[in-house]
C-alpha cells in the first residue's frame, strides 16, 4: 500500500570467509549479520561436498550473530556453509 519501498531482508556470513579453511576438530565460529528476517532466527548449515549435513546450529538475531561448530572429520575436507532464515 501507498509509496513505501520494500523491505529488504539480508543474511550474510562475515567468518570463515569463502575459500577459507577451518579446523573442525578444535571448533570454529560462524558469524555473520542479518536484518529483517523473520523472528529474527537465523540457521547455519555446515554441508560436506556432497550436501548432506554434517551440522547444524540457530540462532536469534538481529543484527550480528555467531554460531559454534566442532565435529571430528578430516580436517581440508571440502563443504560448504549456508547460512538462512526459515
Amino acid at each position: 500500500y501507498g509509496d513505501a519501498a520494500p523491505v529488504q531482508s539480508a543474511i550474510r556470513i562475515t567468518s570463515p570467509t569463502n575459500g577459507q579453511t577451518v579446523n573442525s576438530t578444535n571448533g570454529f565460529a560462524v558469524t555473520g549479520t542479518s536484518q529483517n528476517i523473520f523472528e529474527n532466527t537465523v540457521v547455519v548449515r555446515v554441508r560436506d561436498s556432497f550436501g548432506r549435513t554434517i551440522q547444524q546450529g540457530v540462532t536469534n538475531a538481529n543484527g550480528q550473530w555467531s554460531v559454534n561448530f566442532r565435529f571430528l572429520i578430516e580436517n581440508g575436507t571440502p563443504g560448504s556453509i549456508y547460512a538462512f532464515s526459515t
